[in-house]
């Protein structure tokens, strides 16, 4: 009976801390399942936003007339409104003016990623005085990507002698230049 006794107590103690320890994980689950319940809320949540934020811009774009991916250059350029080019203009225009031998033509690369400002440097350099008066002939040309020797041996030798030279063929041109 003694044993008994001991064994029942030993069991109940046991039994209690098996529950307890079955309660905690209990709670456990259903605390992970009702975090769960709030992601995917707010999960259903987010997919609705980008939904209709998807379709507004789809109607935006639709509304929108189509605009050309390239945009052609003009040499103009307002100084005032340029920042921080200064010290890339000068090293340029010091590289034109400035050099051994005037035989020899040069090209100087301007190269960077979109929208950082190779355009309005040349530009820059195009319009600055000292280029000018030391070039007898200055001609700004568009190269887009639809790369076509034609048009733009065409525009070289308009801009050179400032007129038409739509007739001419490709063989004129090269002779022309």
């Amino acid at each position: 009976m003694a044993a008994e006794a001991v064994l029942s107590a030993v069991l109940k103690e046991l039994l209690s801390k098996l529950s307890s320890l079955v309660q905690n994980e209990t709670g456990l689950l259903w605390g992970l399942e009702k975090d769960k319940q709030k992601l995917e809320s707010n999960l259903s949540v987010i997919r609705a936003v980008l939904y209709d934020a998807e379709k507004q811009q789809e109607e935006a774009v639709e509304s929108r007339p189509p605009i050309s991916r390239t945009r052609e250059t003009d040499s103009y350029v307002i100084k005032s409104e340029v920042r921080g080019r200064k010290n890339e203009a000068e090293k340029l225009i010091h590289s034109l003016i400035n050099s051994e031998n005037e035989e020899v033509l040069s090209v100087i690369p301007i190269v960077g990623m979109g929208g950082m400002g190779k355009t309005t440097l040349a530009q820059l350099v195009f319009n600055d005085e000292r280029v000018g008066t030391h070039f007898d002939l200055k001609m700004w040309v568009y190269v887009s990507k639809d790369f076509d020797v034609g048009r733009l041996l065409k525009e070289i030798l308009q801009s050179a002698i400032k007129g038409k030279a739509d007739e001419l063929s490709l063989d004129l041109l090269h002779a022309h230049l």
